[in-house]
């Protein structure tokens, strides 16, 4: 785990690429994945590097432009969570990108025709294939390896899919609570 890799370098391609949620990652990004100890090292270590934002990079930050919108090549894929705005920071203040596990299935498959519950999402169906997010599957990896990889979008262009997404995440966490005359 290094921190060797120059700040405005790796934020100059977060944002020249579009990096933001919903861009989806090879399966063999799961080989980065962080566990606790490595994440809470990697916490203390990025403590260390200077505080900069994407937009005191010199170079504009537009408002979220689409990524490349494609079909994955992949069966098993990994999008990523983490919202743009936080993609833009430094490693100082945010070290790490979140994903969740999407896998590809036969379109009218009973998985795909009910993936729209608390831990499912239906993510892209191109009427052949579809890919079905996972939220139990969640993975945490340095910023920094997405310096290896182009902005690929798995979502379509189509903002209300993304906003589903968006309130999907969002919600990920919130359960209604128990009555209390239980």
């Amino acid at each position: 785990m290094t921190l060797a890799i120059d700040e405005t370098a790796l934020l100059t391609h977060i944002v020249n690429q579009c990096w933001e949620q919903g861009c989806w990652l090879p399966n063999e990004i799961a080989n980065s994945s962080l566990d606790a100890a490595s994440q809470a090292e990697l916490l203390r270590q990025s403590k260390k590097l200077k505080r900069i934002h994407g937009e005191g990079l010199g170079i504009e930050v537009p408002e979220s432009q689409p990524s490349d919108e494609q079909d994955p090549e992949e069966d098993e894929i990994w999008i990523v969570t983490t919202q743009r705005c936080d993609l833009i920071k430094s490693r100082n203040q945010e070290p790490f990108a979140t994903c969740i596990h999407a896998k590809k299935y036969v379109t009218n498959n009973a998985l795909t025709k009910t993936a729209r519950s608390s831990t499912l999402f239906l993510v892209r169906d191109n009427g052949e294939h579809a890919w079905v997010a996972d939220l139990r599957q969640t993975i945490n990896i340095p910023k920094a390896e997405l310096l290896n990889y182009r902005a690929k979008q798995c979502l379509p262009n189509d903002k209300h899919v993304r906003r589903r997404f968006a309130l999907f995440l969002g919600q990920r966490s919130w359960r209604r609570p128990v009555p209390k005359d239980i």
